[in-house]
């Protein structure tokens, strides 16, 4: 911890390990990327098999989608896989099936107790599943992602327009996808979404986006 302060106190010292930094946090990354990739089919799988059992509507959201529709597979970089249900399908009868099909809940987040923002991870074997729960209102539904920036856990409202759900196959596995998919990536990712852009910020560069300030979300996270 003194050497990384150090580091990062001194510009010159730093400007010189520069690289390195980049080298060590590119392997890193790519060892995240391996794991999460190596049970990621299974994974995936296993959850819209629950999802079916039980009668319950999933789709592929956010850079799950992406990959599906831009490379027809999971993005290289990506680290989970993200997916998105309506809030009204959430049970305790839900949990209990993804615990008996192997998967294990390791952090909710929430905003009054649920009502105004919910999302979950679940892991199965080494892959992480995001599940953001959806509010619908009128033609819109939303739904909410969270970061942590200098020990305080923000929350970031998204918009889609609702136009529906479509059947799909994806890796072998019958998924649901909006039916209008491209206006769904365009809302998010913006009108040159097939085109990969390395500098993506899922923070600031998505246009429907706003940050909800009248509220402070709990963090509760669970033993792997």
């Amino acid at each position: 911890m003194r050497l990384i302060n150090f580091l990062k106190s001194n510009e010159i010292i730093r400007w010189f390990f520069h690289p390195y930094i980049i080298y060590k946090r590119n392997k890193l990354n790519r060892q995240i990327s391996n794991r999460f990739l190596k049970n990621a089919d299974r994974a995936l799988m296993k959850f819209f098999e629950v999802t079916e059992n039980l009668k319950l509507n999933c789709w592929l959201s956010f850079g799950t989608l992406l990959g599906a529709v831009r490379e027809n597979d999971f993005l290289k970089h990506d680290s989970d896989i993200d997916l998105g249900m309506f809030f009204k399908d959430y049970s305790v009868e839900f949990e209990n099936a993804l615990i008996n099909a192997g998967f294990k809940k390791i952090k909710q987040f929430e905003v009054a107790n649920k009502l105004s923002g919910f999302e979950q991870s679940w892991l199965y074997e080494t892959t992480k599943i995001d599940i953001f729960f959806h509010f619908t209102d009128n033609e819109k539904m939303k739904c909410h992602t969270f970061y942590t920036i200098d020990n305080k856990t923000n929350i970031l409202e998204v918009t889609f327009t609702n136009t529906g759900f479509k059947s799909t196959k994806f890796k072998n596995v019958i998924v649901n996808v909006p039916n209008n998919t491209d206006l769904y990536l365009k809302e998010n990712y913006g009108e040159s979404y097939m085109i990969p852009n390395k500098k993506w910020n899922y923070i600031k560069d998505p246009k429907n986006i706003k940050l909800i300030q009248e509220f402070e979300p709990s963090l509760i996270e669970y033993n792997k």
